[in-house]
């Protein structure tokens, strides 16, 4: 629960301190893109996820326009994850939020810190494919 506060906490950061522009809704569920960030929406990733204790994997991200998310990582595929976006800031989770992510979208580029229901935390980053 702790790890869950620390990190709405810092979305609200980024939403606070990021300029607040128009936001279209896209007819997925919960997919929202805005103006100036395009829409993660229908796009593929690719990078590495790395956790604390030193685990690192390489996973593929595709970003279903419906507001899913097909993840795969070390020869397995899932499709058990939701997305959301709002302008720069993305949001995800794996395996029905045994673990969550928390973004920023720098042009091709999105990153930032990933935290687990077994209190593990690191970072992620990937790159558009």
């Amino acid at each position: 629960m702790r790890v869950l506060a620390i990190l709405m906490a810092a979305m609200a950061v980024l939403l606070i301190a990021a300029p607040q522009p128009a936001v279209a809704q896209n007819s997925g569920l919960g997919v929202i893109s805005a103006a100036g960030t395009p829409s993660v929406s229908g796009t593929t990733w690719q990078g590495w996820a790395t956790w604390m204790h030193g685990e690192s994997n390489m996973w593929t991200l595709f970003f279903r326009e419906d507001g899913v998310l097909v993840y795969a990582y070390d020869g397995n595929t899932f499709d058990n994850g939701r997305w959301t976006q709002h302008d720069k800031l993305l949001t995800f989770h794996a395996n029905n939020y045994f673990s969550i992510y928390a973004g920023v979208v720098n042009g091709g580029v999105v990153s930032g810190p990933m935290y687990n229901r077994r209190g593990g935390n690191g970072v992620f980053s990937f790159v558009r494919e």
